[in-house]
């Protein structure tokens, strides 16, 4: 993503880790433009925790209960990686 002031790139790291702290809004280094999530983004996390919590239980339903939750677990975090790719966000004004 970029800035829509200034065309400043945002890093990877900003975009994730303004994520996985609760949404934060994102500030422009150059332009000191803020930028916030879209609902869209917050419907992805949901779908982020939900996907993975049915798909470890329905492969892993026949194993003991740690094996779903690591599954889970590892999941998650490799779909949180891509997000940064497939987030919008608006101009705060």
């Amino acid at each position: 993503m970029t800035c829509e002031t200034c065309n400043t790139k945002f890093s990877y790291f900003k975009l994730l880790k303004s994520f996985w702290f609760a949404y934060q809004d994102i500030k422009c280094n150059h332009c000191d433009s803020t930028f916030e999530h879209k609902l869209s983004n917050r419907v992805l996390g949901g779908l982020l925790v939900m996907i993975p919590i049915f798909i470890s239980f329905m492969v892993f339903e026949d194993k003991p209960v740690l094996v779903p939750i690591i599954g889970f677990i590892l999941m998650s975090m490799v779909l949180s990686l891509s997000l940064p790719f497939i987030m919008k966000f608006s101009r705060f004004d």
